[in-house]
């Protein structure tokens, strides 16, 4: 494995062993979800022999193996005992000097300056000091075939006294990087490319998780451009923007090949730029020319769009409302109870096949499912009085169906009218857009336009649709919130993202989400990622909820405090060569990326 081998010594000058092994336990009271939380963490302590070097190293992050005799039934084929070395990730260190252990503040002033004025003088020099090393277990071990590493599972814990040594930076490739993968960013303390196969990444969904000023949209921008190269032109992403941040982020993409949508009024130059946030770190890169003619580049060339939503939830006859006045003939054994009961379950067959959403209006419905509909309320009035209220009620709903409307030639395209179905039926289609962002300031409003597009997504992926098709979700919170309710459509958005986690992979539709609110997220949603990037979160909770939800290690997890704007902690079960292994990385800047694009098309 080169010249390297498995292990640094840095030159000999690092020696360890293990001193102890404990276990950890973080528990938080109520925060933003009213129930406490418990994480147990191992954690072994190694003692080093102190040196400036070794301790300014050890602030990076690094790995260390820990020796391990194997009894016969962990060698291959039983044989004899041989020896393993247990991977762990430093989380810590503590520089300690013999003295400090016997002071206190009960010690007189003048001997405590004496102590402090020995300890100072002491590092380096004496051999009363060393490095306590804190890390944590990464569940593998590597044995050397050949002269190359081999890393396997490994649930077993290191004995006292072990020697340990610092992991080398190609064993630490071997480790971490898939051979031909996808660069995403370079291994901090290494100076590596972590390569990664982008292509589960992708599939099995991700998180980015950060406080504001952490670089989530930038991230989530590289995310969604490396996607698309690596599906070559056989797929579409689709970005619910809140915040106004993706336009800008996308910019060449958007202007030289995408589509944003809105419900907002951004028929004009000056609207447009108004509604869109940019950076401060591309205010010096990018003038306010530039910025004029690309967003009228976007007016003029047609790709910016009207959204139309519709009134869901504010009155008319949905699907919920309908099945509602059926659930009263029933239950009050009123006139046609009977038929009301049959055409209950007819409608509720249609809905779970069609993933409808039960606010949607019945005009608003798939020309599929009103057709459907249509004819299950025909059969209903053949077998019912027409003197009865129940016919009058149906043969009401039948004429909306019938009648049509221009919000249901919308959904099929029929009128032109942009919906969030129509929207669905555009990233599926052969001829779609690489790139289309939905911009939605309003909380509501993004609610029901997710909703129903990926209740019509998975629809459509159901019946053939096979081009991949990618969802961001940005400020996660406002769609898959903790706590949900059916007036503010928390509900409804988050049973569709629900669904799109669990049912995507197997359709080819994927997601990303992208929050600084971890402790607000549903939790069912959040355990159906396999990918996450997690950057500083002030918030000990939010720490927790994330060491809970992905079985990661607190104490890895707590070093995220000291990342910088665009450092992340990468966690896949997935995509990296080794399953769960948190791993701290520089991610390029998706700006220069914009700024250059920009500088081309204004020389």
């Amino acid at each position: 494995m080169g010249s390297e081998g498995l292990f640094d010594d840095m030159g000999g000058r690092f020696t360890a062993r293990l001193r102890h092994h404990q276990t950890l336990t973080h528990t938080s009271p109520g925060g933003g979800r009213g129930e406490s939380i418990s994480v147990r963490s191992r954690l072994g302590v190694l003692e080093a022999r102190f040196d400036l070097e070794v301790l300014d190293r050890l602030h990076e992050p690094c790995f260390v193996a820990i020796e391990r005799v194997l009894g016969g039934i962990h060698t291959r084929g039983g044989g004899d005992a041989g020896k393993a070395y247990l991977v762990y990730e430093v989380t810590g260190v503590s520089p300690t000097h013999y003295q400090m252990l016997a002071m206190n503040t009960a010690l007189p002033t003048v001997i405590r300056k004496e102590y402090l004025n020995t300890i100072y003088e002491g590092w380096g020099v004496s051999d009363e000091t060393w490095v306590d090393v804190h890390c944590a277990p990464t569940g593998y071990m590597v044995v050397e075939d050949g002269g190359r590493p081999v890393f396997t599972r490994s649930s077993l814990v290191p004995l006292a006294g072990a020697p340990a040594h610092l992991l080398s930076r190609e064993a630490t490739r071997s480790f971490l990087c898939v051979e031909g993968g996808v660069p995403i960013g370079t291994i901090l303390g290494f100076d590596i490319e972590l390569t990664v196969d982008i292509h589960s990444l992708v599939k099995y969904h991700a998180g980015v998780f950060g406080f504001t000023g952490t670089g989530k949209s930038n991230l989530t921008s590289l995310i969604v451009r490396q996607s698309l190269d690596a599906w070559g032109g056989d797929g579409t992403v689709v970005v619910f923007d809140v915040a106004g941040e993706y336009a800008v982020n996308l910019a060449d993409m958007l202007a030289t090949g995408g589509i944003l949508y809105s419900p907002e009024e951004l028929g004009d130059v000056d609207s447009l730029l108004e509604s869109q946030t940019l950076p401060e770190t591309l205010e010096s890169k990018i003038s306010a020319e530039q910025l004029r003619a690309w967003a009228g580049g976007l007016v003029d060339d047609g790709r910016v769009r009207p959204l139309q939503l519709g009134d869901e939830g504010g009155g008319g006859i949905t699907l919920g409302f309908l099945l509602d006045t059926l659930r009263g003939y029933k239950d009050d054994r009123k006139t046609g109870a009977v038929q009301a009961a049959v055409l209950i379950e007819r409608i509720r067959v249609i809905a779970s096949e069609g993933g409808l959403e039960l606010d949607v209006p019945v005009e608003s419905l798939p020309a599929e499912a009103r057709g459907e509909l249509s004819e299950a309320i025909s059969q209903t009035l053949g077998g019912l009085n027409d003197r009865s209220s129940l016919y009058t009620d149906l043969s009401a709903v039948l004429s909306v169906l019938e009648g049509g409307g221009g919000r249901a030639q919308g959904v099929d395209g029929g009128s032109g009218a942009n919906t969030p179905e129509s929207v669905a039926l555009q990233a599926v289609s052969k001829d779609a857009p690489p790139l289309i962002i939905v911009y939605t300031p309003e909380p509501r409003d993004a609610r029901v336009a997710s909703s129903r597009f990926i209740s019509r997504l998975l629809y459509l992926k159901k019946h053939g649709y096979r081009r991949r098709v990618g969802v961001v979700l940005d400020e996660a919170q406002e769609f898959i919130p903790y706590d949900t309710r059916r007036d503010d459509l928390t509900l409804q958005s988050s049973l569709a993202v629900e669904s799109l986690l669990r049912q995507g992979r197997k359709y080819r539709a994927h997601c990303v989400l992208a929050t600084q609110r971890v402790a607000h997220l549903n939790t069912n949603a959040l355990q159906q990622l396999h990918s996450y990037f997690v950057s500083t979160m002030p918030r000990y909770y939010d720490r927790l909820v994330v060491a809970e939800a992905f079985s990661l290690n607190y104490e890895v997890l707590e070093r995220t405090t000291e990342l910088d704007t665009g450092q992340w902690l990468f966690v896949s079960f997935k995509s990296t060569k080794q399953r769960n292994v948190p791993v701290f990385i520089q991610t390029p800047n998706n700006e220069d990326k914009v700024a250059e694009w920009f500088r081309m098309v204004s020389s």
